[in-house]
């Protein structure tokens, strides 16, 4: 945004996504604050900052601030979900608003892959420093899909907390099914065995 015109669609599309940072920094620290839980946050971000920094001084395309600041950014978004990953894998629980939540998540790098595999076609663009951040996002999101669908966690309701199924992509409810007219059994019937 401040290192040059590209184009008015650039220009708009940093300015919302820069609000809407601002918007959601904004929602964590006022309006979502009471629902932090410091005693089962544990997970030392320093863990990943230092890293992370260390890696942008030294592996980046040009040493300038900004160009450093920008592989900063990229190394750190590919493990920044790490804090939440522990803190699930500590628990032994994932609420069901946070998989709605994490599933967006890694929709939207298999779209980033599809990007790369796109512009690798048609243009032969390779960017060392985005693509290897991507495959290292890819390879955490993929160690956690393996860890959830073994069945290890169990997905709750956070509402009451109550166990839903030790799987996640399973979809509770508790109205009964239509299924041609006819009512089923509702998923909670199924899970309790109140047939």
């Amino acid at each position: 945004l401040f290192s040059g015109y590209i184009s008015t669609y650039n220009t708009a599309f940093k300015i919302t996504y820069i609000v809407c940072s601002y918007v959601t920094v904004l929602l964590i620290l006022v309006v979502f604050q009471k629902s932090y839980r410091s005693t089962e946050d544990s997970f030392l971000t320093e863990i990943i900052l230092l890293p992370t920094f260390v890696l942008a001084l030294y592996a980046n395309n040009i040493m300038e601030p900004v160009e450093i600041l920008w592989a900063f950014s990229i190394y750190l978004e590919s493990v920044a979900i790490l804090p939440q990953f522990y803190m699930i894998y500590k628990k032994g629980e994932l609420e069901r608003s946070l998989l709605y939540y994490l599933i967006p998540l890694g929709l939207y790098r298999l779209f980033y892959i599809f990007n790369w595999i796109y512009r690798y076609n048609t243009e032969g663009h390779i960017d060392k420093i985005s693509d290897g951040a991507g495959i290292i996002y890819v390879i955490v999101y993929l160690l956690a899909l393996l860890e959830f669908c073994t069945g290890k966690f169990k997905v709750t309701d956070e509402e009451n907390g109550k166990f839903l199924k030790k799987n996640i992509f399973f979809i509770s409810s508790n109205e009964p099914f239509s299924v041609n007219g006819e009512k089923t059994l509702s998923s909670e019937q199924l899970i309790d065995g109140n047939v």
